[in-house]
């Protein structure tokens, strides 16, 4: 029993508490609690480890509970602030982006809350270093199902590198541009699929093309020439498929229907990293050369097809030969080059021939020039002073061309030779002529001006000089009286209205007030209309719109005028006309001036010059018109003008 009682009331054993369930749910929490927290620092460090591996910056931001955000470990490196430290991270952040980019910037934050993703590009200035860079962020609106609220998740990334590359690559495409645009040649760019990318303004002289059109190199298959296609076509795909420099000349048709030859040089372009993008090209117009080259290759064809053929055929041209070798010694000339130097062929077999012909300085550095290309193995025209055997310079064109060897090599030349002597001789005559000519015109037009003059002196002495005079004498008459009658006044009064009178109608001649005020239309009329007191001729006038009015200049304007004035004084002097006919009028970008009158005419073999047809004439010519003139005895006349318009 004893045992018993003691056994009853011995205390609990310390194996058995440990053993109650509540402890050891709470063990079991604390090292699931352990081991978690572990696995969360394990989590984490891995986390940042990889964030660390690149410059992404990425973050979680709590709106409501600013102590639950996250920032990766490259921000303060990146944006140069530690999210800590400021009190608003996103509010210093913002501070930092440059002006150009904080419109954007702002208006995607405000677009938020609506949209719930936004995507920003911005320029952002280091705090720290001052350094712009170009920063890409993204930023997602989501729910945090554990907290139950509204979060987001940032990723900011450092693009200054691509961005500053695109810059610089825009810039060098504006100045590749602004050079391409400039050049006399046809630049081209084509992308990896033939796809041509860009042409500047000198191809649109040769295709029908529109910029900002795509286009395809194999759309010009249709101007290149048939005998051409096949082989362009297999030369571009076997070079492009090796990422060669393309070589080639092919035979087009331009916009305009007509043959052209170009030359294509094609540069690849490959990227650092060995991408094949395209082609960048230039093309050269070689239409000229290329005729120059096939007329020089046949006539070459046919030197070559026989010694004695070509030599027959040198014998019999009208235009001289002469052939040399590589040290410039004769070897050949034919009768008509020798009939150009007026030597003897043994004068001159085996001599040097720039010795024996250059004429001057020139001329020997022309040639020397000319013989560094004949070796090469080029063809090419030239003009030169040839001396003859007597001293006399003639003026020679020289088509020269080499000659080669059996292996091909430049074994000497030949010159065809043109005497140009006497084209020259009458091109500079008719320089001379042409001068002359024009001076001609110019001593007719002061001519005709200082004719213009004299009438006007002559119309002031015999007229308003013997009014003025008549006036002085009557006035000083007047003055020894002690007084004057009224019929004398009237009489002084009748002679001054006279004097003013004809100064009205001399300033009117010498400067019409409607010719630049109004225009030729209106001044012809107005002159026309100051003859309608004389009964006799009667004058009817046909005339151009007032709308075609500009198409006259200012001079020629003065010139019809003056010209109408100086008929109309003819007829009313000399034709005994009754009536004058006017027609002024505009045909085929020509301006017609036509006068008749159907007076007594005249004999144009007989004619004075000092009626002013001569006059009128120069004037005319002067303005590069064309006056006619058809009158007889009894007939009247009629005077035709045409002025061309420019």
């Amino acid at each position: 029993m004893p045992r018993a009682n003691n056994k009853i009331n011995t205390p609990p054993t310390r194996k058995k508490k440990e053993g109650h369930p509540l402890a050891q749910t709470t063990r079991r929490l604390i090292e699931q609690k352990k081991k978690l927290e572990q696995e969360l620092s394990e989590a984490r460090f891995k986390l940042n480890t990889l964030l660390e591996a690149h410059d992404t910056i990425h973050y979680l931001i709590y709106p409501k509970q600013p102590e639950k955000n996250y920032f990766s470990p490259r921000w303060e490196k990146l944006l140069g602030f530690l999210p800590k430290q400021a009190g608003a991270t996103l509010k210093e952040k913002r501070n930092h982006v440059l002006i150009d980019s904080l419109g954007v910037y702002e208006k995607e934050w405000e677009r938020l809350q609506k949209n719930g993703k936004i995507n920003i590009k911005y320029q952002y200035q280091h705090p720290r270093s001052g350094k712009i860079r170009w920063l890409q962020e993204e930023v997602v609106k989501k729910m945090d199902p554990l907290y139950d609220q509204e979060v987001w998740a940032g990723m900011i990334t450092d693009i200054s590198e691509p961005e500053y590359f695109k810059e610089y690559i825009s810039e060098s495409e504006k100045r590749f541009k602004s050079i391409a645009e400039g050049l006399p040649i046809i630049i081209w760019v084509s992308d990896e699929n033939d796809n041509i990318t860009y042409f500047n303004n000198k191809a649109q002289d040769y295709f029908d093309l529109k910029k900002g059109k795509p286009l395809s190199l194999s759309a010009f298959g249709e101007v290149i020439d048939p005998s051409c296609q096949k082989k362009a076509y297999n030369e571009w795909d076997r070079l492009k498929k090796r990422r060669e420099a393309i070589h080639t000349e092919l035979l087009v048709r331009d916009r305009a229907g007509k043959q052209r030859y170009l030359a294509i040089e094609a540069i690849p372009i490959i990227l650092p990293g060995g991408q094949f993008i395209g082609y960048i090209a230039a093309t050269y117009d070689l239409s000229k050369e290329f005729e120059y080259k096939n007329a020089m290759e046949t006539a070459y064809r046919l030197l070559q097809s026989s010694e004695e053929k070509y030599r027959m055929l040198f014998e019999n041209m009208q235009l001289g030969v002469l052939e040399v070798d590589n040290k410039e010694n004769i070897r050949y000339a034919n009768d008509a080059f020798l009939k150009i130097t007026g030597y003897q062929f043994n004068d001159i077999k085996d001599k040097e021939a720039e010795k024996l012909f250059c004429g001057n300085k020139e001329s020997k550095e022309i040639l020397s020039q000319q013989q560094k290309i004949r070796k090469k193995g080029l063809e090419s025209g030239y003009e030169i002073q040839l001396k003859r055997k007597n001293g006399e310079l003639a003026t020679v064109i020289i088509s020269g061309a080499p000659l080669f060897d059996k292996k091909g090599k430049v074994r000497g030349s030949v010159g065809i030779h043109w005497d140009v002597t006497e084209v020259r001789t009458l091109e500079k005559r008719l320089l001379e002529e042409k001068l002359a000519k024009e001076k001609e015109l110019i001593e007719a037009k002061l001519q005709a001006e200082e004719e213009q003059r004299t009438q006007i002196g002559q119309d002031l002495h015999d007229g308003v000089g013997q009014v003025l005079a008549y006036l002085s004498l009557r006035l000083g008459l007047a003055k020894m009286k002690s007084s004057a009658n009224l019929d004398e006044l009237q009489q002084l009064e009748q002679s001054a209205r006279s004097a003013l009178e004809q100064v009205r109608l001399l300033s009117r001649t010498l400067a019409p007030p409607a010719l630049r005020d109004l225009g030729l239309r209106d001044a012809v009329i107005e002159l026309v209309d100051s003859y309608d007191i004389i009964k006799k001729p009667i004058l009817k006038l046909h005339i151009y719109r007032q709308s075609e009015d500009y198409n006259l200049n200012m001079d020629n304007k003065i010139m019809v005028y003056r010209i109408l004035q100086e008929l109309l004084s003819n007829s009313f002097k000399y034709a005994k006309a009754s009536k004058i006919t006017i027609k002024l009028f505009f045909q085929h970008n020509t301006f017609h001036f036509e006068f008749s009158d159907d007076g007594i005419g005249f004999d144009l073999t007989t004619v004075k010059k000092g009626i002013g047809l001569e006059s009128i004439r120069s004037r005319v010519a002067f303005y590069q018109g064309k006056m006619t003139l058809a009158t007889k005895p009894g007939k009247g006349n009629k005077v035709s003008i045409q002025l061309p318009l420019n």
